[in-house]
């Protein structure tokens, strides 16, 4: 962990998601500031900074650059991003700027801002990558960043042989979560055995699946409870069906940590597709739910077949309902999975870890700058 020196200037940091989402990349970069912001200064500062607008969620941000999201965006590039970033104070006086995910990558690539920039990769492209009309652009941003922070070895192994990063400037980091903050609650696995499916409800995140789960589980005969928590596109077409299933459905909720804490068994049925290494995974573990997942990147870093959870092929919706039939034919197992996961999750993905691995890339790979906010004229130092 670097040290500063009481005369050193200190490391102004600024953490860029596209929008305040309930989505784990946006719930990884608040962790982020909250954990590594020093109120003294004296080991840096962190602010957070949304770059479109969008209803309040779960950030609470320091920035809100309020650009339209517009026609132009859905498109792949929205112009007033670049100018609004260019024109924020807090964006041209940062010593580092992480861009969380490739959205925020290319506003910021172009923008030419003078502090160091990190790209923080928190997913695969996966195939047909090359196909897309975007693959050039997402190569010439990821090509301008300083550091590229892989959030998983897959990330890592993507960025280099697939976008062309050299290996010497990739570092590993991996998802990290707050052991005081997910946890199991005393008593909330005293009834029936509950499920639980947290996630953005599209194509990718296949919360379909979950509801097929739990209509087999029923016709089987098997009492429990089921619960679904995320919004997306998928989400009046979800509903409609969990309705008639019996399962509760929170929409957007903004207390994950409860909803994990009072759950027996996860289920995570994702498609390879822009993951990474999937946050809710980690935050399930530490809150003491034994996950049932489909094995697409990172997800084998947090789970340890057989030993903190199972881990089953994407395309087998077969095992993964067989895998959540153990566990809840077998709840001894299931309790000895939860505190296995538990102890892993704190000894590898814990807030304090993954925080000083982050601060510790930043004092290396920051450069001070000074900035005249009035003719935007720079030196960098």
């Amino acid at each position: 962990m670097c040290e500063f020196a009481a005369d050193q200037k200190r490391m102004d940091v600024l953490h860029v998601v596209d929008a305040d989402l309930s989505r784990g990349a946006q719930r990884g970069a608040q962790m982020l500031r909250d954990a590594l912001d020093d109120p003294s200064g004296i080991g840096g500062t962190h602010r957070l900074a949304t770059i479109f607008t969008s209803e309040p969620a779960v950030l609470q941000p320091d920035v809100e650059l309020d650009v339209t999201d517009g026609a132009a965006r859905s498109l792949g590039w929205a112009p007033g991003a670049v100018s609004a970033l260019r024109r924020d104070p807090d964006a041209r006086s940062a010593d580092v700027l992480i861009a969380h995910g490739g959205e925020a990558l290319k506003y910021l690539c172009r923008a030419r801002l003078p502090g160091a920039l990190i790209y923080h990769k928190i997913g695969v492209v996966g195939q047909g990558f090359d196909r897309w009309a975007s693959a050039r652009l997402h190569r010439w941003a990821v090509g301008r960043a300083d550091a590229v922070v892989a959030i998983s070895h897959a990330a890592a192994i993507e960025a280099v042989e697939l976008l062309g990063v050299d290996s010497s400037i990739v570092h590993t980091i991996a998802n990290g979560r707050d052991p005081a903050v997910f946890r199991p609650l005393r008593g909330a696995r005293d009834a029936k055995p509950s499920l639980a499916f947290v996630g953005h409800m599209s194509r990718t995140k296949r919360p379909e699946w979950f509801l097929d789960v739990v209509e087999q589980l029923a016709s089987n005969g098997y009492s429990f409870e089921a619960t679904m928590a995320g919004d997306g596109p998928n989400f009046t077409e979800v509903s409609e069906r969990a309705e008639t299933l019996g399962v509760t459905m929170l929409g957007q909720h903004d207390d994950i940590a409860g909803l994990l804490g009072a759950t027996d068994i996860f289920v995570f049925p994702s498609m390879r597709e822009g993951e990474g290494m999937p946050g809710v995974l980690i935050e399930a573990a530490l809150s003491g739910a034994v996950s049932v997942a489909t094995n697409v990147p990172g997800v084998e870093q947090v789970i340890g077949d057989g030993g903190t959870g199972f881990l089953v092929d994407s395309n087998d919706f077969s095992m993964l309902y067989s895998r959540v039939v153990t566990l809840l034919d077998e709840p001894e197992l299931r309790r000895t999975m939860a505190r296995n996961g538990r102890n892993r999750a704190m000894a590898h993905f814990s807030t304090q870890i993954v925080a000083g691995q982050w601060r510790h890339l930043c004092a290396e790979t920051g450069r001070p700058v000074t900035v005249d906010l009035d003719h935007f004229e720079t030196i960098v130092a």
